[in-house]
């Protein structure tokens, strides 16, 4: 103690220049004095903030608005009604104050100043293409002077015009593609379902000898039951890549799936002849017509060697 100054460390004992660099820097160094850093830095004081705080407008699109624009967002607006977003919202009221603000005193307002007037209300940039579309309107004033009448009605008509290209309602079709598009009106018949029961013992007032116990290759309880509304009811041959039925509805096809009117046999499906003459190594025809039959290794009877052969002719 002296003179009512306060040693934390107490009175030196030995001269400072005994002392190192080291201990004399850092021996009156509190706990208070250090603070532990944050290791997120400089953000860290960003994300402690509120969302609201830390927000920052986006100045530009991005890059999902600039490929997929939402043209009918472009399209609001324009003819003083309700938009999505930006600006002041009143309908022709704010158009006509912007009017009137950029008005000289004579009643018109010039068409290069058009773009800052629509601007102005929308609170947005306008695109390119609608303000081609407003130019356009009023290309026809040769001294670029518009009035008020000729902003309302011009930027009505521009608005509609736009809408019309942007909306994506489906345009009427002619009549006959409606009508060729509708599906023709038709009557199926369908048969009356029995059980295993009544296949196999018959229904009650049915004469037993007119049953219908066999179908196809098996009984037709057991056959109809499996293969109802399947492919395997059929009695084509084997290797057939054609149509196969696999409902009974209509009678053209449940005809061709019971084989009422038979294909050639399935040998005639085959792509060349044969007549199994070991070593024969000539000709294998390809159409029937083509085919000269076995042949009979010199017993012919229509030739004279195989006559003689035979003994028919000496």
């Amino acid at each position: 103690m002296g003179r009512g100054v306060a040693y934390e460390n107490g009175v030196a004992l030995a001269p400072p220049t005994m002392t190192t660099c080291s201990s004399e820097a850092f021996s009156n160094v509190t706990r208070g004095d250090y603070q532990v850093p944050d290791r997120r830095g400089v953000s860290a004081k960003h994300f402690s903030a509120k969302p609201q705080d830390r927000s920052k407008p986006f100045l530009h699109d991005s890059l999902y608005e600039h490929d997929f624009r939402n043209f009918s967002d472009e399209v609001d607006g324009l003819d003083g009604g309700e938009g999505p977003r930006g600006g002041e919202r009143d309908g022709e009221n704010a158009f006509k104050r912007e009017f009137d603000r950029l008005d000289a005193g004579n009643g018109v307002v010039h068409i290069r100043d058009m773009p800052k007037l629509i601007q102005g209300v929308l609170g947005r940039d306008v695109r390119p293409w609608i303000l081609d579309r407003i130019l356009k309107m009023f290309e026809a004033k040769r001294d670029g002077k518009v009035t008020w009448l000729d902003l309302q009605d011009g930027l009505r008509k521009v608005a509609e015009s736009a809408r019309s290209d942007v909306s994506y309602k489906e345009r009427e079709m002619p009549e006959w593609l409606v009508a060729n598009r509708k599906v023709m009106p038709a009557v199926t018949h369908g048969q009356v379902t029995e059980s295993c029961y009544q296949m196999d013992m018959g229904k009650d007032g049915e004469i037993p000898r007119d049953r219908r116990i066999w179908y196809k290759t098996g009984m037709s309880s057991t056959t109809l039951d499996l293969f109802e509304g399947t492919t395997k009811a059929t009695y084509q041959v084997p290797g057939y890549g054609g149509f196969i039925p696999a409902s009974k509805m209509n009678l053209r096809a449940r005809e061709h799936g019971d084989m009422k009117n038979s294909r050639r046999p399935r040998l005639d499906l085959r792509l060349f002849y044969r007549h199994n003459n070991p070593g024969y190594t000539g000709h294998a025809p390809a159409a029937a017509c083509n085919d000269p039959g076995p042949s009979r290794c010199g017993s012919d009877p229509l030739t004279t060697s195989g006559a003689a052969a035979l003994g028919i002719i000496l």
